[in-house]
């Protein structure tokens, strides 16, 4: 089983949607920690080929979360959380 780490940004956007997205996420990182690699996922290409984005729906809008997987250290980092639009421009300004 994973250990499962937020990012700050990360926190940020559950504290804002609320409690039923908390749940939400709380469900889905359940997932995770058992398998990193569920089927609603994939492996990011090119310069982001080291995270893995999991898609979900919440409230009738897709969301995305941005995740690394560390295997040695049974650790995932929660790098973004956030709605489809504009997501992975998002994501590589802030890995940048």
């Amino acid at each position: 089983m994973y250990k499962i780490y937020l990012g700050k940004q990360a926190v940020k956007v559950i504290k804002r949607r609320g409690e039923k997205f908390k749940k939400k996420i709380n469900n889905i990182l359940q997932l995770v920690t058992k398998n990193p690699n569920p089927a609603q996922s994939e492996r990011l290409s090119g310069e982001l080929s080291f995270i893995h984005s999991l898609h979900f729906n919440f409230a009738g809008t897709m969301f995305r979360l941005a995740y690394v997987v560390d295997e040695k250290a049974k650790r995932i980092t929660i790098v973004l959380i956030g709605p489809r639009e504009n997501f992975y421009s998002i994501l590589r300004q802030k890995l940048v």
